[in-house]
């Protein structure tokens, strides 16, 4: 399972680009790159193991139950479809 996960992100272009703008601004090029590089790694593995099990393993339970019915699929729609439109918002003031 894990080495899917890594093969899909390897293979997916968006996080490819993102990794190359991403991580050149904390590299300096004065100083050996490998452990720069770790260091980078084993930070971003931390925080994602850290935001997916800690938070949204403590959100996917109640999600799931919501979900097996109509109901409650329509108050998940509800809350999400508001989310992103809060997102789009929030862009949008963001630029001006």
């Amino acid at each position: 399972m894990v080495g899917r996960g890594f093969w899909v992100n390897m293979s997916n272009p968006k996080v490819i680009v993102f990794m190359l703008a991403f991580m050149p601004q904390f590299i300096r090029p004065d100083q050996q790159q490998l452990p720069q590089y770790l260091i980078l790694a084993v930070t971003m593995v931390a925080i994602d193991l850290a935001v997916m099990w800690g938070g949204f393993a403590v959100v996917a339970q109640p999600l799931t139950r919501l979900s097996h019915s109509p109901r409650g699929q329509k108050i998940l729609n509800l809350i999400f479809g508001s989310l992103f439109v809060l997102v789009a918002l929030l862009m949008i003031f963001a630029i001006h």
